[in-house]
């Protein structure tokens, strides 16, 4: 994705102009098409963290949910009636 992005920056106008102008190679890469190439690639690093982020979240809910089920079966079985009175609302 970076590759692609720095390929379109590259023969962008402000580039060929950057060029044009006589500023060197590396100052022309770095200040201009690199800095630029570089938005799309964070904008779709962000987004991928924050799928992972949402993954995580729905994991340790439902890991919750089951630690919750086993306390429920553990209080009924040894006759504990407060914690399966709290825990018999709808599940979250």
């Amino acid at each position: 994705m970076t590759r692609a992005s720095m390929l379109a920056v590259l023969s962008s106008d402000f580039v060929r102009t950057a060029r044009a102008s006589g500023l060197s190679p590396g100052t022309v890469i770095v200040t201009y098409a690199f800095r630029n190439a570089m938005l799309p690639v964070i904008t779709t690093l962000s987004m991928v963290f924050s799928f992972l982020l949402g993954a995580n979240v729905l994991v340790e809910k439902s890991v919750r949910l089951a630690r919750h089920r086993l306390y429920a079966v553990e209080a009924l079985i040894s006759s504990d009636f407060a914690p399966v009175q709290g825990l018999s609302s709808p599940w979250p």
